[in-house]
This record gives structure tokens, sequence and C-alpha cells, in this order.
């Protein structure tokens, strides 16, 4: 968290401590400077001890519009911001992003109060005015954050000293062959509860994860590579995102930050923007290194003259007739010292 989450700050930073923020913000621009990127932000969001930033290239910048931000207080029955979601949304030329910075509920026995957590963040844009498309009906939706997900270990079972012992062997050196230390962790996803609610509260909303490579991110002695002997340990740590019109790069852990108890995530994700014939070349002058490869929807390839027969991409249900445009990739995220747990920073 940017902040403890103590009873005093719950309730006097309902928005989180802004000197902290700035100092982050500070600290990001620097490192995606020193990146070689020229990258400005949209919108930074807080809520007490989580805290959001969405960046974009410069030249995109006057291609972006309708930037709204939402929280959703999941805490202390919906009072408190110690738990909950921050959430921005904008549109780049014809596309619709959202993104979410997330913290829900600890515990191994409440995952069903983290799936409705979930779902109450979904609505965050509900009854917006003017309104907007609702948070999953984005072509880009992406979740990241804190999900406090837990394992669901067999009672009775000595499985808790078994996963201990795994990571033990992979930091050591154990290789990661079927038998050795990082196989034997792996085997213990099985166990983990988003998974198990996959079938029920994700793939109903189109949003997936990637495949876990990283050993559990929770929970660390603060400093060091050993995991707290007092809890189990888990993939607290997620990155979700909509299944259609986004791809997976990368997904991993940030194991050399150790100054917290969790470990970082970063996912690196390869979108499509949306655009009109017209936004071709708008795309092309802003960033000339990269050409803008456009597909028309067969409907508007009618509608101009154009051949009957063509390389089709679904378009969103109700959506009016529009073309494809290859994205700008992102580049991947730069490590920070100075990164938070319980901090997400986009950029495009």
């Amino acid at each position: 968290e940017m902040v403890g989450l103590s009873a005093a700050n719950i309730v006097m930073l309902q928005n989180g401590d802004e000197a902290r923020q700035s100092h982050f913000e500070a600290e990001a621009q620097r490192a995606l400077r020193a990146g070689g990127g020229d990258y400005v932000k949209v919108r930074g969001l807080g809520m007490v001890g989580i805290f959001l930033l969405v960046y974009v290239r410069a030249p995109l910048v006057p291609m972006i519009r309708d930037v709204r931000i939402a929280r959703v207080r999941s805490g202390v029955y919906g009072a408190a911001g110690n738990k909950g979601t921050v959430a921005v949304r904008f549109e780049l030329l014809q596309t619709s992003l959202c993104f979410f910075c997330v913290h829900l509920e600890s515990g191994v026995q409440r995952n069903e109060q983290r799936m409705a957590q979930l779902a109450d963040a979904f609505r965050c844009f509900e009854g917006a005015y003017p309104p907007v498309l609702a948070a999953l009906q984005h072509d880009v939706c992406v979740v990241a954050g804190d999900l406090n997900i837990r394992l669901d270990l067999p009672k009775g079972s000595d499985a808790d000293e078994h996963l201990r012992a795994a990571l033990k062997t992979a930091d050591s050196g154990g290789g990661g062959g079927v038998g050795s230390g990082e196989g034997a962790w792996r085997a213990f996803l099985q166990y983990d509860q988003l998974y198990a609610s996959i079938p029920q509260h994700l793939k109903p909303v189109g949003m997936i994860e990637g495949p876990i490579a990283f050993p559990p991110t929770y929970r660390y002695v603060l400093g060091s590579d050993e995991h707290d002997s007092l809890r189990a340990p888990a993939w607290c740590d997620r990155v979700l995102y909509r299944a259609v019109g986004t791809r997976l790069r990368e997904y991993r852990s940030v194991r050399d930050l150790r100054n917290s108890d969790h470990r970082p995530v970063a996912a690196l994700l390869e979108a499509t923007l949306l655009g009109g014939p017209s936004d071709k070349g708008v795309l092309e002058d802003a960033v000339p290194q990269r050409k803008a490869s456009i597909l028309f929807d067969e409907q508007e390839l009618r509608s101009c003259g154009g051949p009957r027969s063509s390389p089709m991409t679904p378009v969103r249900a109700g959506a009016a007739p529009k073309a494809w445009a290859a994205l700008v990739a992102p580049q991947e995220p730069p490590a920070s010292s100075r990164w938070r747990h319980g901090t997400s920073v986009y950029r495009f």
C-alpha cells in the first residue's frame, strides 16, 4: 500500500496520500524518460493505499477524449476505502479503454466476497453522466493489483510445508524441470482460488489471465526472498484482461524489489486500436515509425464502394461500423526501486 491501513489513514486519506502519490509519479516519469520514451500522464487516481497512473506517448495526447474516473469503496460494508477499486477510462481514436487498480478483501475464506467486490468494480461507471460504456464493454479492459487470492490447500494435509520446501529448493537453484523446486511449486496452482473461480466469475464476463510462470507473490519477509512463516504463500497479485482484442506478450513478477511483503507483477499487453479511414493518417503522422494497417468492416466497405469481400474483424455488439487500426505497441514497463505495493501503472 502507499500508506499503512490504520484507522486514521482510512478516514483522513480517502483519496490517498497526495504527497506520496506526487513523489511516486515523479519517479515513474523519471523511469519513463530513462527508458527513452516521451510520455504524458492521462490521469492519476488514489484511494487510501491504492494508486493508479495511466500514461500515453506524447504524440497520442490530442487523440484522447472523455477521460472519466471512479472509486469503489469495498471496506467496512462499502463505507471505507481500505479495500476497493480505482478506475480510469478514456477513448483513444475510436477505441475505449478502461483500467483498474484493485485491493480486494483478504483471507482464505473470503474468496466469494472478493469475487463480489470485483463484480462491483465492473459496475463502477453505471449511472455516470453523461453516460459512458460499462467497464466490460470497453474495447480494452485491464484489472491489476492485489486481488488477495489465496490457496485452498487440503485440510489436515502437510501441503503448506511441501510448498515452502519447493520454494526454498527453487530459490537455491534447484532448476525448473519436473520434480525440481520450480516444477513442484507450479503444482500448487491447482489450489488457486482464482483458477477455481474462472468458470463462474471470469469466463462469463470475458476476462482472462495469462499463464503463471512465477512463484507466489505473497507473503515475504521484508528485504528478503524468504516467505513469511505465519502465512501460507499465495499468488495474491494478478493482472486480468479482456479476452477479445488484447494479446499477452509477457507476464512476470518483479522479484528483485524487496521493499514490500508482496512481489509486484507486470504484464505486457498488446491491443488493437479502432479508427476510421481519416484516423490512419493522424496516427501515422503522430508516430511515423509505425504504420497503421486498416481493416475495414464489410458494411463500411460497401458504403464507400469498396470490394464486397475483404478481411473481417468483429466489432462490438451494437457498435457503428468502423475500421480497425493496428496498435502502436506498448513497451515493457521499467522496473523501479520506487515501486510500491498497491500501485498500478499503465502506459501506451
